[in-house]
């Protein structure tokens, strides 16, 4: 369990789950294991040496969110979003923002929705601190352990769901039953545990087409104009606002595309200069964190492999940390405690990337 942060007091409204997930946004819920020589780390005992791989595979599973600057946009969005709904929340404005995550699979669209969802729990945590008691500054005791507290849903798609399994889905992540009129026990129940985000992962398996599809565009504005700002994720997701009306059902669709906004991720470039120092610093970020007893001087992941990084995983995050994750487990493993190229191109990647990776490297030697 992570503890609040004195600095942040407003944190101990949350659940321990919900400040746990804020402390692995950032970085802060696995230990630092610390950086041993190779005469140190062959001093240690047999099973001294084995907790010390187990903390430090831990530890690199755990990357911080890295900012970049190709994404202000987006970061810029949902941070404007988030403001104005939470510091106007119960003025009684209509309607709520509604924003599409759309991109291709692999390219951080899963790291950025962490990020808003941390964000967001820590904002409407403070804002209600602040509204409670503006002179003691202090959590209120009546809501310190209020376990139905929940500013944030995040609902993850796993089946091509329809609109009662979408409203029974959320009355159950907020412990609620469905009762006999499941759309007003979810406004009530979204009310009571002052919901301000809802986050659907993972779009592309809800069920758009035809007159279901029309119901579903209903119940995302019913939600949107009742009391959450939601944020729609998944893979192409913009089909939702377009591919129904190939099927007639075209009212809900226009309806939303009236009020959407799409925000695109795209795979990181690395055509020119300014995308190039992106990538490399996106690299340095990660090599900071790295903790093998063996590596070479500064610049071995950010400059060293940068180039043949990008051409392995072209530009696609899970592609990326997949491959050093694995990697840095193999160079503990066999005990040579470094990451030089030969052990990345061990690991394997994803079948779409990996059936022309040979052809892409390779262009690498032949430059």
């Amino acid at each position: 369990m992570n503890q609040a942060r004195p600095a942040e007091p407003w944190l101990n409204l949350l659940t321990d789950t919900d400040r746990d997930f804020i402390a692995a946004v950032r970085g802060e819920l696995i230990p630092d294991p610390g950086l041993l020589t190779m005469r140190s780390l062959r001093a240690l005992s047999d099973l001294d040496r084995e907790r010390y791989a187990m903390r430090r595979t831990k530890w690199h599973r755990h990357f911080p969110i890295i900012r970049l600057s190709s994404r202000e946009q987006i970061y810029e969005q949902f941070e404007v979003d988030r403001r104005e709904d939470e510091w106007s929340r119960g003025d009684y404005a209509e309607g709520h923002p509604v924003s599409v995550l759309d991109g291709p699979p692999g390219v951080g669209k899963s790291t950025l929705l962490r990020a808003e969802i941390a964000s967001s729990l820590a904002l409407a945590a403070r804002t209600r601190w602040l509204d409670e008691d503006e002179k003691v500054a202090q959590p209120s005791t009546s809501y310190r352990h209020l376990p139905t507290y929940q500013p944030v849903i995040r609902f993850r798609h796993t089946s091509a769901n329809t609109v009662p399994t979408i409203v029974a889905g959320l009355l159950g992540k907020l412990g609620r039953p469905i009762g006999p009129r499941p759309h007003e026990s979810l406004a009530l129940a979204l009310k009571e545990c002052r919901t301000s985000l809802i986050v659907f992962d993972e779009v592309q398996r809800v069920n758009f087409d035809r007159k279901t599809g029309q119901h579903v565009h209903g119940l995302l504005r019913e939600l949107s104009e009742g009391h959450s700002r939601l944020i729609l994720a998944g893979n192409d997701a913009r089909w939702m606002l377009e591919r129904p009306k190939m099927f007639g059902a075209t009212f809900g669709t226009d309806a939303s595309a009236d009020r959407w906004i799409v925000l695109r991720v795209n795979p990181l470039g690395y055509d020119d200069e300014s995308q190039q120092v992106e990538w490399r610093q996106f690299l340095a970020a990660i090599e900071r964190r790295v903790r093998l007893c063996d590596l070479p001087e500064q610049g071995w992941l950010s400059e060293g492999l940068a180039d043949y990084l990008y051409a392995l995983s072209e530009g696609r995050f899970n592609t990326l940390l997949g491959v050093l994750k694995r990697s840095f487990v193999r160079a503990i493993a066999d005990g040579s405690e470094h990451v030089d190229r030969a052990l990345l191109e061990r690991a394997r990647i994803e079948w779409t990337r990996e059936q022309n990776r040979l052809s892409r490297t390779a262009e690498l030697d032949d430059d």
